[in-house]
């Protein structure tokens, strides 16, 4: 089944077609409430980032779809790595879904895994 295009945004990036929307939703580890949610329309790329993450410095993004380009496997289904900031103050723009989709399919980038709190998972 298809995600609903309601109340989305869409994106064109590399041929792909991405959806992407912001949410106020509270995350009660680090306090933070902006929510993007970017999927490719089969999703198989899906990935969750909360704005302006401000705690201890760390930011992650959780990723929940199959298709993100890292070996790392650990258990469960959702999985969060650390990466950089992606917005420009506290707006979130097209092109800062580009910089995450990219970010997310480098291949040539060191992610490292991290628990919800952003302290690195030992393998």
């Amino acid at each position: 089944m298809a995600i609903s295009k309601k109340n989305r945004r869409t994106l064109i990036h590399k041929g792909i077609e991405y959806l992407w929307w912001i949410i106020d939703e509270f995350d009660p580890y680090t306090g933070d409430s902006l929510l993007v949610t970017v999927a490719s329309e089969d999703k198989k790329f899906i990935v969750k980032y909360y704005i302006n993450q401000a705690h201890n410095g760390r930011r992650f993004l959780t990723v929940i779809g199959p298709e993100f380009s890292c070996d790392t496997i650990t258990g469960g289904v959702w999985k969060r790595f650390a990466c950089p900031k992606f917005e420009e103050e506290r707006i979130f723009k097209p092109k800062s879904v580009v910089e995450l989709i990219d970010w997310c399919l480098d291949p040539k980038l060191n992610k490292v895994e991290v628990d919800s709190l952003g302290k690195e998972v030992s393998q």
